[in-house]
């Protein structure tokens, strides 16, 4: 509002809702007592970029406190806070979900690990249609450009600030903490390791998080057998946990226990009351809750809705039975990482972890194509299976492992493999993720350099966790993992080595194109698979920056240009990528020009002004005036010109944009 000097606005665009947010700051989770002395306060998204923090409160830089919005003033940031309230009219760009934290000082000190989080879902922007509608309800109109940035002004005012209580107590964020496991799920997280919104000294897995919301997104529940339910969000789900805690829900006494911790700070070892709550619900028993685990997991694969339908839901939500009667507890077919995970309601009855209806040898245990002929072999001959041998190349029956990391003594370099821990078996198009393991133990000299082999299956690596790693050509490969420290010695026992197979036939993806577009124009994008089983979820990028979902992507390019775009397809945790491109052409312009005179006859001398209305996308660079008359060419917008003898002359404007397109337009005059 520019009447007001105060009004600092938060968006990160231009209809972007913003909150004021309001609330106090409860040392009980019956919010009957406040919390004082409370000393910081941030406001993070779920991608963890800041959205406020309270050491921006510090008179930016010394301008006069009078002149600063309340939150942004130092002293009453910190007096609300010591009293145990958010800062006064706490601004935060609210388009999306959002957590809210603040940490206890005691007496201005240390931090004593007593830290509050609550979130808030984010509110969408306002629909631009939205606009019409106001102007029409308030009985608005315009005629000028004046008129419209004025009643533009006012829809923005009533419509993209909200203002929006939130209370902090032990209670608030124990919902939090659930969404946080359910994020976790969906990373690859180092052991130990928590994820935790709201904190920037987390672990930030923003790619976790996406893969999240895309899966929230995708699922549907289908109504009275035609319409669809919508696809969820992380507030949605954020809500459908908490209600596990209800007292009479399943996770009733993880609530407790997590409020315990407020109130007896010691009964923890983790710097913080947060951080204890985390690992509750994302570490391996003793310390993790395993029903609390799964518990989350099984709601964030399945609606609330479509759980609470299900026959004997008892049975599904005990994590130790088997709801499907396929020989596999429903714990172990949520395993880590997701997509590894199987649903616990459909059969397997080999075991497998892919149900019945997706697996390509439902009966077969050995399961060629799913590897676990590569799990449960013994390659080296030595009596304990590849899937838990510490050395999977060397004999080594006594299995020593003196440093506990899951690196027998008798195979240990300067590096190993860590995954995969055995020989593979795939198909074309699937990936294997290599990562490795350092033994410090061996007393080289750091750095190391790390070359990865990948027998001409894949582009050779020199990272130490190449990820993700797709094979795309039938055939077997040799994989060989190399650490030199910095003084050029190896390993005496030489490379470490896995076995890639590539299945001769598998799932394909064919990205389409190259495809024709204009700029500034509409362009629909269609890629085509085979092999992989439904339903697929589509992920482009677009080349220009931006990215989009769906089979076909509709996208609309900006700039002609030549547009190298990517697609992903994942179908089940079998993710395949192609590239094509996008050929976009530039918009022409749109000629177009009249003339007039002051006389009533347009006769030999008169001048005659002529005036280019011509339109374009791109700004116009360039116009050429032809005046048929063997008269110099003019250029401009209006050029003024007499003609000097009578008759028909074909004059001829030519415009040209900034990208270089030309269009010509003749008229006779």
């Amino acid at each position: 509002r520019p009447d007001n000097s105060l009004d600092h606005p938060r968006a990160r665009r231009l209809t972007e809702v913003e909150h004021i947010v309001s609330g106090a700051i409860y040392a009980d989770a019956a919010r009957t007592t406040r919390k004082t002395d409370m000393d910081e306060l941030s406001v993070l998204d779920a991608f963890w970029d800041e959205l406020y923090h309270q050491r921006n409160a510090d008179d930016l830089a010394g301008n006069d406190p009078a002149l600063l919005p309340p939150d942004l003033r130092a002293a009453d940031v910190a007096a609300a806070l010591a009293a145990g309230e958010l800062p006064p009219s706490l601004r935060v760009a609210a388009g999306e979900y959002y957590v809210v934290r603040a940490i206890h000082r005691p007496d201005g000190g240390e931090p004593d690990g007593w830290v509050a989080k609550a979130s808030v879902p984010g509110t969408p922007d306002p629909d631009p249609e939205a606009f019409l509608v106001y102007t029409q309800l308030f009985g608005g109109s315009w005629s000028t450009a004046e008129e419209w940035r004025t009643a533009y002004v006012a829809f923005l005012a009533d419509n993209v600030v909200e203002n929006v209580d939130r209370d902090l107590s032990p209670a608030t964020g124990i919902g939090i903490a659930l969404l946080e496991a359910a994020v976790a799920w969906h990373a690859e997280l180092t052991k130990g390791a928590l994820m935790l919104l709201g904190n920037q000294d987390s672990p930030q897995a923003r790619s976790a998080v996406e893969a999240l919301v895309a899966a929230l997104a995708r699922q549907v529940e289908v109504l009275g057998g035609e319409e669809l339910r919508p696809g969820r969000n992380l507030a949605a789900l954020e809500g459908e946990l908490l209600s596990l805690t209800l007292p009479e829900g399943p996770l009733a006494g993880l609530a407790g226990t997590i409020e315990g911790f407020y109130a007896d700070l010691s009964s923890f070892d983790e710097p913080s009351t947060t951080h204890a709550a985390a690992a509750l619900l994302q570490s391996e028993p003793p310390l993790g809750d395993a029903a609390a685990i799964y518990l989350v997991r099984l709601l964030a694969a399945i609606p609330g809705q479509e759980l609470a339908a299900l026959p004997e839901l008892a049975l599904l939500l005990d994590f130790a039975a088997d709801y499907d009667d396929d020989g596999v507890a429903n714990g172990d077919e949520l395993g880590v990482p997701v997509r590894r995970s199987s649903d616990p309601r459909s059969p397997n009855t080999d075991g497998d972890l892919l149900p019945d209806g997706l697996d390509p040898c439902p009966s077969d245990p050995a399961n060629l194509c799913l590897a676990q002929d590569d799990l449960e072999g013994d390659l080296d001959g030595d009596g304990v299976p590849n899937a838990v041998d510490t050395c999977l190349n060397d004999p080594d029956p006594l299995q020593t492992d003196t440093s506990g990391n899951g690196i027998g003594d008798a195979c240990r370099r300067y590096a190993n493999i860590r995954t995969p821990v055995s020989n593979v078996t795939v198909h074309p198009g699937t990936p294997v993720r290599f990562t490795s393991i350092r033994n410090d133990e061996l007393g080289f000299a750091l750095p190391l350099a790390y070359l990865w082999d990948m027998g001409g299956g894949a582009p050779d690596s020199t990272s130490a966790l190449p990820g993700d790693v797709v094979f795309t050509t039938p055939g077997v490969y040799t994989i060989r993992l190399t650490a030199t420290d910095a003084l050029g010695t190896t390993s005496p026992l030489g490379p470490d080595r896995r076995v890639v197979t590539v299945l001769g036939t598998g799932p394909s993806l064919d990205p389409g194109g190259p495809f024709g577009a204009t700029e500034g124009f509409v362009v629909a994008l269609t890629a085509d698979t085979s092999g992989l089983p439904g339903p697929v979820a589509f992920q482009w990028d677009f080349g220009d920056g931006a990215v989009g979902q769906g089979n076909p992507a509709l996208h609309t390019y900006a700039e002609d240009g030549v547009y190298a775009v990517g697609v992903t397809a994942e179908a089940h945790g079998a993710v395949l990528s192609a590239e094509t491109e996008v050929i976009a052409a530039d918009t022409a312009p749109a000629v177009d020009f009249g003339y007039e005179f002051d006389s009533l006859l347009l006769i030999p001398g008169t001048p005659v002004r002529f005036r280019d209305v011509s339109t374009a996308y791109d700004p116009i660079a360039f116009r050429l005036w032809s005046f048929g008359d063997a008269s110099p060419q003019a250029s401009g917008r209006t050029p003024l010109h007499a003609f000097g003898s009578p008759g028909i002359f074909p004059v001829e404007l030519t415009v040209t944009d900034d990208d270089g397109s030309t269009a010509r337009l003749t008229r006779h005059v």
